[in-house]
This record gives structure tokens, C-alpha cells and sequence, in this order.
């Protein structure tokens, strides 16, 4: 079982950080024929701001994880949700987790903030953002509409700071908390775990 959720954590991290490497890949190479070197390193940071920039990306992303926390307890669509994606994902190490959402986090951004934003307007650009969450049943519909909240607190960051490095942080945070969450939940609940088993054993005397 442990073999088995190492191999299949093994392949899920290669095929996603494949991808989001292609499309870091892409953008870069659209941005790079729009702006020039120079003018995607202006677009990606402010060595002027770096630190206060750091500082609202980190504060944004918490705020809406404690967000999400609050509405998963809260709404039961939420609550199903979340429990049929940790029970998809099952456990990931940290090293796993923070790859997926480094490799995510910069890679969406560096589209729809990036690439998108400009050339459609925020609006837009979120819109699309929603609709890239939306999945293959109605469940996913909490999902995306979310995906459109914190896309919109992205966008704000981005037109706010003139740069992508706030929301970067912020999207990466997100992701990293929530993969963290999504995979200690999915392991509490994997058949045959240490904690599923200790949690369904009886106890005796």
C-alpha cells in the first residue's frame, strides 16, 4: 500500500510538473516576444517593492486559505467537495505538495495575470480562471466559483503592484496550503492507513 501511494505520487508529480513547465515555457516565450527580457523581469517583480510586495502576496494567500477553511465547514457543498478531492489525491509528501504549487502557482499566474490580464482586462482573465476549475460534474461549480474569488483577489494584487511577484506568492500559498490539507485529509481516510485504522479499531477494556 505505502509502495503503491509512492509510485502513484511519484507519477502525479511528474505529469503535473510537466505540464506546468510547458506552460511557464509558453507564457515566458509569449511575454518575451511582447516585453522583451527586461520587460518580463519589470513584469514579474519591483526590486523597488520586492519586500512589501512579498509581504501582501503572503498576507493575501493566508487570508483566503483561513477563507476556504471557514467555508468548507460551513457550506456542505464545500465539505463533499473537498473530501472527493482528498480522497483523489490521497497523500503527498511536503516536497511533493510545495512542488505542485510552486510549479502551479507561477505557471497560472504567469497566464492569466500575465499573458491574459493585459490583453483581456481583469475581468476576463478571471472568468477564464473560474472556468479552468470547473471539472467534469456540477460538484466542481463551488470549486470554480471560488477559483473566480481568490482569481479576482490575484488580479487586484496584480493591477495594485504593476507586477506578478504579490500574486505569485499569494497563488502558491494557496495551493500549498491546500494541497497540505487536501492530502493529511485524504491519508486519514485511506483504507488500510495507520490513522484509518487506529480511528476504526475498537477499543477494548
Amino acid at each position: 500500500m505505502v509502495a503503491d501511494d509512492a509510485a502513484r505520487e511519484l507519477d502525479t508529480s511528474k505529469l503535473a510538473t510537466r505540464f506546468y513547465a510547458l506552460l511557464v515555457l509558453a507564457c515566458g516565450g509569449v511575454l518575451l516576444l511582447q516585453h522583451g527580457a527586461a520587460g518580463v523581469l519589470e513584469r514579474l517583480l519591483d526590486d523597488r517593492s520586492l519586500r512589501t510586495d512579498l509581504i501582501l502576496g503572503l498576507g493575501l494567500g493566508l487570508s483566503l486559505t483561513v477563507a476556504s477553511r471557514v467555508l468548507v465547514r460551513v457550506v456542505p457543498a464545500m465539505n463533499r467537495l473537498e473530501l472527493e478531492l482528498a480522497e483523489a489525491i490521497g497523500p503527498l509528501s511536503a516536497a511533493t505538495a510545495s512542488k505542485l504549487a510552486i510549479a502551479s502557482g507561477v505557471a497560472e499566474e504567469l497566464l492569466f495575470r500575465g499573458v491574459l490580464q493585459p490583453a483581456l482586462g481583469p475581468t476576463a482573465a478571471t472568468l477564464l480562471f473560474a472556468a479552468a476549475h470547473l471539472g467534469p460534474s456540477a460538484r466542481f461549480g463551488a470549486w470554480a466559483l471560488w477559483a473566480g474569488v481568490a482569481g479576482a483577489a490575484f488580479a487586484f494584487a496584480t493591477a495594485h503592484t504593476e507586477n506578478l511577484l504579490a500574486a505569485i506568492v499569494a497563488h502558491v500559498t494557496v495551493n500549498y496550503m491546500g494541497l497540505s490539507w487536501l492530502a493529511a485529509r485524504g491519508e486519514l481516510r485511506t483504507p488500510g492507513s495507520p490513522d484509518s485504522r487506529g480511528k476504526s479499531a475498537p477499543r477494548r477494556g
